[in-house]
């Protein structure tokens, strides 16, 4: 199965998680950042993205949901930085609650998290 990032997550943690998979003897998991031949994939791969709507979902993350993937969103409301050490321990944190969702939902979903986050919240525009 792939897992898309976009390019706005550290190099160093799309490296981390790879590293930790290639642990996997089964080797489930195709974790890599989202090239342009990614836009046609039609086994809805996993995104990772960025979503900074204050409110609800941005139009990328709509647009990616619509499009088949099974996505999750970090939500940086407004302008706000991202501090990048922050926001790798919060996708490290996550990573085995991601790996469950994944395996259970084959259909297209959106679920957000934000920095420090303990839970993938079901985007309620996705139902």
């Amino acid at each position: 199965m792939k897992v898309l990032f976009d390019r706005n997550y550290p190099k160093y943690l799309v490296d981390a998680l790879q590293l930790i998979h290639t642990l996997d003897t089964a080797k489930l998991y195709n974790i890599r950042y989202w090239e342009k031949q990614d836009e046609n994939e039609n086994n809805n791969p996993v995104v990772f993205i960025l979503d900074r709507s204050k409110k609800g979902l941005d139009i990328t993350t709509l647009k990616h949901y619509e499009a088949g993937y099974r996505v999750f969103a970090f939500k940086l409301p407004g302008k706000q930085k991202i501090n990048l050490f922050t926001f790798s321990l919060s996708v490290l944190n996550l990573w085995p609650k991601v790996l469950d969702k994944v395996k259970e939902k084959e259909k297209p979903f959106v679920y957000t998290y934000k920095y420090g986050g303990r839970k993938l919240r079901k985007a309620k525009e996705c139902k």
